[in-house]
């Protein structure tokens, strides 16, 4: 078992302005799941996954590809499925994959 509470959050900047991340869990052949945080406006470019990725908005709202999120919601997204995540808003995302990202920009 592993407890990260919310006083033992590291954020970490992502390489991309507006984006930070903090690592929940790291998993085996690059994967894991980590919180990212947008600041109104950001952006994190395009991307795929290897396995596929699963995302759930926390806070705010985002678009990742063509689709609208918002609090709550849930997105699947296959492997091998480019697309690219913005923040009008400001958003609190939960990001899982199974075997990382490559980013393509």
């Amino acid at each position: 078992m592993q407890l990260i509470s919310s006083k033992m959050r590291r954020w970490l900047p992502s390489g991309f302005p507006g984006v930070r991340m903090s690592q929940l869990h790291g998993g085996e052949e690059g994967g894991g799941t980590v919180l990212l945080e947008f600041a109104a406006g950001a952006e994190f470019p395009a991307h795929d996954h290897v396995a596929g990725e699963e995302l759930y908005v926390v806070e705010g709202s985002a678009v990742v590809g063509s689709s609208q999120l918002a609090a709550g919601d849930y997105l699947w997204t296959p492997a091998g499925e480019i697309h690219g995540v913005r923040s009008e808003t400001g958003a609190l995302l939960i990001v899982h994959t199974a075997r990382g990202i490559r980013v393509i920009e």
